[in-house]
């Protein structure tokens, strides 16, 4: 497995559910973008307007197939506050596994995935800057991605195990990647739960708990139950009885 793909594994279901949660509160939201000022607003019903401080990424050229740093393009991007998390990334590359971030321009369509560029990276950056979210701002010949990087935009969850129950079949019908058990553990540390998975015949199955002391009759109703294949592929989820899974 290459670098790139193994550092999006670590963070690719988290960011995705950061993702449905932003579409769930503003993807119905008119909004506007300040190059100028790193800002995002978006405006609601009843003339309601939230403004959040942005982390620029870089844009992806739809037409040249290509990605262009940020920080590569001081013309667009002259706010150089808004431009830390880009670098950030970019200094990865320490030992030239990670050309990717590091290099201004770089192709969007990977030969060994069926992941663009642009939107591993967008999940990669999301958790190693620890985000609110990302964004996609398209635009005719592309797309401007950035972070959400603002204390105000808070993402409250309860019930984690009911959410990971929704998340992952929806990650996993949308996403293909190589080893689907591993996207699932790191999720499960995402929400700082503690996994336990069983070997047999037909693949792996993961059982996650509450992270409060449940009684047995609890913990037996309550628990979390994920199915992964011999091939390490995703089968199955099973929370309180419900079967869930992706065609």
């Amino acid at each position: 497995m290459e670098p790139l793909d193994a550092l999006y594994l670590e963070h690719a279901i988290a960011s995705y559910d950061k993702s449905v949660y932003l579409d769930a509160m503003h993807g119905k939201h008119s909004w506007e973008l300040r190059l100028d000022l790193g800002t995002l607003a978006f405006a609601g019903p009843h003339g309601v307007r939230e403004e959040y401080a942005v982390q620029f990424l870089g844009t992806a050229s739809t037409s040249r197939r290509t990605w262009l740093w940020a920080w590569a393009n001081e013309a667009v991007f002259p706010q150089k506050s808004a431009l830390v998390c880009a670098r950030k990334l970019a200094a990865l590359d320490k030992h030239g596994q990670l050309p990717e971030l590091a290099r201004s321009e770089t192709n969007l369509i990977r030969s060994k995935s069926t992941i663009t560029f642009d939107t591993m990276l967008a999940a990669v950056a999301s958790g190693i800057c620890r985000a609110g979210a990302h964004f996609r701002a398209p635009y005719d010949d592309g797309a401007l991605w950035m972070l959400i990087k603002d204390a105000r935009f808070k993402r409250p969850v309860q019930r984690p195990l009911a959410r990971i129950a929704r998340i992952v079949p929806l990650y996993f019908a949308k996403y293909q990647v190589n080893d689907a058990l591993s996207a699932f553990l790191n999720y499960m540390s995402f929400y700082r739960l503690q996994p336990v998975g069983e070997a047999h015949d037909k693949g792996t199955r993961v059982t996650v708990a509450p992270r409060s002391e449940p009684t047995a009759f609890q913990l037996e109703q309550h628990k979390l139950v994920a199915e992964f294949g011999r091939d390490q592929q995703f089968l199955r989820i099973d929370w309180l009885g419900q079967s869930l899974k992706h065609d």
